[in-house]
C-alpha cells in the first residue's frame, strides 16, 4: 500500500523516510555537514580591487586658507568650478576651500590673480585629498580624515565585506544547490527550484555551463514551461549558477549573454576567468551585463578525485 509522506508506517510506527529526512547535502554522493555557520561552508565574494582596498587614491589640490570666515561667499563666487572628476569633494573644509588641482597650473595661476585682487587677507598652501569617491564605509573613513567627502553607502557590500553576504536561509540554499551540481558539471536555479543542469559532453566545445544554458532554452520553449515562468525576460534573468569547475572565458561569456544573476564555482580552474589569474571577466567594465561570482569553500570536504581541474575537462 502506498503511503503519503507524513503517514505513520503502522508495521513500525516510523514516519515516511522522505518526510523525516529534511535535507542531507551531498556532494557527487558524498554527504556534507549541512552547516552553514561558516566553519564547515563559506562563500567567497570575488570583487574588484577598488571594493576591497581600506584606502583610496590620493591627489594634490591647490587651497586657499581664508582668514576672515565672514569673506567666503565673496571668495566662492571667484573660485573655479571643481573639475566633474572631483564632484565627489566638498568645497570648504575649517576656513580652508579648494582651488583646482595642482596639474591644473594655469587655472591655479587665474584662480590666484581674480583671488588676490579682492585685497583680502588669504593665504594658499597644497594638500592631499581624495581623488576618488569612497565606495565602502572603510575606504570613507579613511577619505574623511583627508577631506570632506560625499559618500552614500551600499549595504549589499557592506554585508559582502563583513562575511556576511548571505542570512541563514540563503546560504542553506546555496548549499543545497551545490550538492545537486554533477560532476563537472553545472546547475541553473531560481533559488530552491532546478531549472537546468549538465555535465561536460564528449565535444570539445560542450562545457557544462554552455549545455545547462541550451537545455534551460529547451526547457524554456517546452509545453512544462507555465505561463508564470515567464518573468525570467531571458534565459537565466534572474537566476544563480552553480559550477564545480570554475568557467573559461567562453563559458562565463556564455553566463553572460545569459543574463544570470550570480555565479558559484567550487574549484579554480587552469583556465579559468573569474577568480585564477590577473584579470576577472565579470569585473570588465567593457561588458554589457555583470553577475556577482562567489567561491564555495566547505571544510573538510575532499576535492572529488574525478573532478577536472580544466573547465571542459579537456586539456
Amino acid at each position: 500500500m502506498l503511503k503519503r509522506c507524513g503517514e505513520r508506517d503502522d508495521s513500525n510506527g516510523e514516519e515516511c523516510p522522505a518526510k523525516r529526512r529534511e535535507f542531507e547535502p551531498t556532494l557527487n554522493g558524498h554527504r556534507i555537514a549541512p552547516s552553514v555557520s561558516g566553519i564547515n561552508f563559506r562563500v567567497l565574494p570575488i570583487l574588484p580591487a577598488e571594493l576591497t582596498t581600506f584606502e583610496v587614491p590620493l591627489v594634490q589640490f591647490y587651497v586657499v586658507h581664508v582668514l576672515q570666515l565672514q569673506t567666503i561667499g565673496q571668495l566662492i563666487k571667484t573660485l573655479p568650478d571643481i573639475p566633474d572628476e572631483f564632484r565627489h569633494l566638498k568645497r570648504i573644509k575649517k576656513g580652508m576651500m579648494l582651488v583646482c588641482p595642482v596639474h591644473c597650473e594655469s587655472l591655479f595661476e587665474e584662480a590666484k590673480k581674480k583671488l588676490l585682487g579682492l585685497n583680502l587677507p588669504l593665504e594658499f598652501q597644497i594638500v592631499e585629498v581624495p581623488a576618488k569617491k569612497p565606495l565602502t564605509e572603510r575606504q570613507f573613513e579613511f577619505a574623511k580624515e583627508k577631506w570632506p567627502t560625499s559618500f552614500h553607502s551600499m549595504p549589499e557590500i557592506e554585508k559582502v565585506l563583513a562575511d556576511q553576504p548571505f542570512d541563514g536561509d540563503e546560504s542553506r540554499i546555496i548549499l543545497a544547490n551545490m550538492s545537486k551540481v554533477p560532476s563537472n558539471g553545472c546547475l541553473i536555479a531560481d533559488g530552491e527550484r532546478s531549472l537546468a543542469e549538465s555535465t561536460h559532453g564528449t565535444m570539445l566545445l560542450e562545457h557544462a555551463a554552455l549545455e545547462a544554458i541550451r537545455n534551460l532554452a529547451k526547457y524554456q520553449q517546452s509545453e512544462a514551461y507555465s505561463v508564470e515562468e515567464n518573468r525570467f525576460a531571458y534565459l537565466a534573468t534572474g537566476c544563480d549558477v552553480f559550477l564545480e569547475q570554475e568557467p573559461c572565458a567562453m563559458c562565463a561569456m556564455g553566463l553572460v549573454h545569459a543574463r544570470a544573476k550570480r555565479v558559484f564555482f567550487r574549484n579554480r580552474s587552469s583556465n579559468g576567468v573569474l577568480a585564477s589569474g590577473n584579470w576577472h571577466l565579470h569585473l570588465e567594465p567593457a561588458i554589457n551585463h555583470h553577475y556577482q561570482v562567489f567561491e564555495v569553500k566547505i571544510d573538510n570536504f575532499d576535492v572529488n578525485a574525478n573532478a577536472s581541474r580544466h573547465c571542459g575537462g579537456i586539456l
